[in-house]
């Protein structure tokens, strides 16, 4: 586990949603003092508030915790780029993410 990965990560995710550690607090039901002490590695998370952060992000705690990254190493660097992207996209942008790239699973015979 990578506590320097799981704050870079969470602060990510605050600023790629444009939220502020207060309004992101109030939705997620953590004090923002806490919040703040993740961010500033003054604080280990328990796993319970970063399963609750996890779900609300619509992320795995293998990637928010750096559990993730050796897996992703194999792919090509613009994959990992894109595969970044996405886990901060917010879900409404996840959605449109989807329905473009499943235009690529059609078989050619169904495209027209």
């Amino acid at each position: 586990m990578d506590l320097d990965v799981f704050r870079r990560n969470l602060k990510h995710l605050i600023d790629a949603r444009n939220l502020t550690v207060q309004s992101f607090s109030d939705k997620i039901g953590i004090k923002s003092p806490t919040i703040y002490r993740y961010i500033n590695g003054d604080r280990t998370p328990d796993v319970t508030y970063v399963a609750k952060i996890c779900e609300f992000f619509s992320v795995s705690m293998d990637w928010m915790l750096g559990l993730s990254g050796a897996d992703g190493s194999a792919m090509p660097e613009e994959v990992q780029d894109v595969a970044r992207r996405y886990m901060l996209a917010s879900p409404d942008d996840r959605e449109v993410v989807q329905a473009v790239l499943k235009r690529y699973s059609r078989s050619p015979e169904k495209s027209e």
